[in-house]
């Protein structure tokens, strides 16, 4: 157990403001020790006060401040500052009134704490014990530990219906629908479905770039991304771009720009992945993630065998073209998750474990590879250590 240095009423305070902030997200955070001393980092005692009293239900500007016995400039100076480390997030309202939030933990305020690309102590003590955090959750990828994550991400999975065909003779079929359905925490898109959702929020003028909080992350403990990723390339969207542009954590931009970003994240490997308000798909956008397999938090932990995945995915990679294979092995190296790999020097894909990303079509020299529409949730299980990309 790592040895934190806090007061045990420090460590209480922080815990009580993590249960909170898990409460602004479907699926949470574990909270322990190690994510409490992350906590610890970036959170004054103040702040920390602050936050417990402020609760989860959306506030106005009158009713942060009535909570501080801070006022006027002197508030604005100290709320701006928790604006701005991500911890509270404003919305505006169709009719132009402005609320505050608290945020979530992940995906939430630690993306937006290293959004701004500052390279602050500050934050770069909270990119040291970030990565100890997750070297710790990878301690637990042990027998049987690993075997029953596995089986409640499998069950907690959402009810997919499996169409069993019964004999032609019968014209019925059986149709299984898990109950307790949970929705995929991200889509996984191509180029042209993101393309379509920039110029969707480009209409309101709502789109904002910043740092990549896993390069930034990554940077910062000496383990620069392998594939070489632009750092500004992780695109706000709606609401979540107002906050970002107010308080200076990145600038607004034009769904040309956004779009050029997009294309150059994805030839140089990057997968689209698109994240919603509460990890919750069937709820408005926050934001496009262009990540490779290295660097980004979601994948690069499944790489190392931190998490498993749950994606929807809308595309699914087949070899149209196999003759042309030269067996040059792009696609097995640029796949974010191992679903290609070469059998007598020809690529094969194992198609279940495909997140239709296309990047193994985008990078193929000979054109042997298509994507195809094909809509399903990806469930990847927790790899055992022996199966890591990356060695942690």
């Amino acid at each position: 157990m790592t040895n934190t240095g806090m007061s045990r009423e420090r460590e209480k305070k922080l815990r009580s403001l993590a249960n909170l902030m898990n409460k602004q997200n479907d699926p949470s955070t574990f909270v322990s020790r190690e994510l409490l001393y992350v906590f610890d980092a970036a959170i004054s005692p103040e702040e920390t006060d602050y936050l417990l009293s402020f609760g989860t239900e959306p506030r106005s500007w009158d009713d942060a401040e009535s909570l501080s016995e801070r006022r006027g400039e002197d508030f604005r100076v100290f709320f701006d500052e928790i604006l701005e480390k991500g911890l509270v997030w404003m919305r505006t309202s169709e009719s132009g009134a402005e609320s505050y939030s608290l945020a979530p933990i992940l995906m939430g305020w630690f993306e937006v704490f290293l959004f701004g690309g500052k390279e602050t102590p500050q934050r770069k003590e909270f990119a040291r014990r970030l990565d100890d955090l997750f070297r710790y959750w990878k301690k637990f990828n042990v027998f049987p530990v690993r075997n029953l994550r596995n089986l409640k991400q499998h069950f907690s999975a959402p009810g997919n219906r499996i169409v069993k065909p019964a004999p032609a003779s019968s014209g019925k079929q059986t149709i299984i629908i898990n109950e307790g359905e949970k929705v995929p925490d991200q889509r996984v898109l191509n180029e042209s479905d993101v393309v379509s959702l920039i110029e969707k929020y480009g209409e309101r003028n709502a789109i904002a770039v910043g740092h990549c909080f896993c390069r930034q992350w990554r940077k910062m403990v000496d383990e620069p991304c392998s594939f070489n990723m632009p750092h500004e390339a992780c695109i706000a969207i709606g609401d979540f771009a107002e906050h970002i542009v107010r308080y200076n954590l990145g600038r607004r931009i034009s769904p040309a720009e956004a779009i050029d970003i997009v294309a150059e994240a994805g030839r140089k490997g990057a997968v689209h992945m698109v994240f919603h308000e509460r990890e919750n798909i069937d709820l408005p956008e926050l934001g496009i993630c262009s990540c490779c397999w290295d660097c980004c938090g979601v994948l690069g932990s499944y790489n190392r065998g931190i998490t498993g995945l749950h994606f929807k995915a809308y595309y699914l990679a087949e070899m149209s073209n196999e003759d042309y294979c030269n067996g040059c092995g792009r696609c097995v190296r640029y796949c974010p998750v191992g679903a290609v790999s070469l059998h007598e020097k020809k690529a094969s894909i194992q198609t279940s474990k495909c997140i239709g990303c296309g990047q193994c079509a985008l990078q193929c020299p000979k054109d042997a590879i298509s994507m195809r529409s094909d809509e399903r949730d990806v469930i990847l299980p927790l790899l055992k250590k022996s199966e890591v990309r990356i060695a942690q």
